[in-house]
């Protein structure tokens, strides 16, 4: 095979992982994601964004090792704390503990 043969076999291999790519509805990334330094993630305004979309996925912040989706107790919190809201509250900070987004 000449050089122009090889050339033309490599441009018809690129043409059809380009062709692949562009018609996915995903990417599925192998390897880790690195964001450069002032680098931002910009998002819609219409509809949103969701980060993990269904309970049983599980996410962390800040080297937390990741959970699933953290059950609380119900209820509201007012000027006195009942059994029920002290439970929900306790319930709130150990998610966000969990989640690595509170610290101690």
């Amino acid at each position: 095979m000449n050089e122009i043969e090889n050339l033309k076999k490599r441009v018809a291999e690129l043409e059809s992982v380009i062709r692949r790519l562009s018609l996915l509805d995903r990417y599925a990334f192998e390897k880790l994601i690195q964001i450069l330094d002032g680098r931002n993630i910009i998002v819609g305004t219409t509809t949103g964004t969701k980060i993990g979309t269904a309970v049983t996925q599980k996410i962390g912040f800040f080297g937390a090792t990741p959970v699933v989706a953290q059950a609380g107790a119900a209820g509201t919190a007012d000027a006195t704390y009942s059994a029920n809201e002290v439970t929900m509250i306790n319930n709130m900070y150990t998610a966000m503990r969990n989640y690595g987004l509170l610290v101690g």
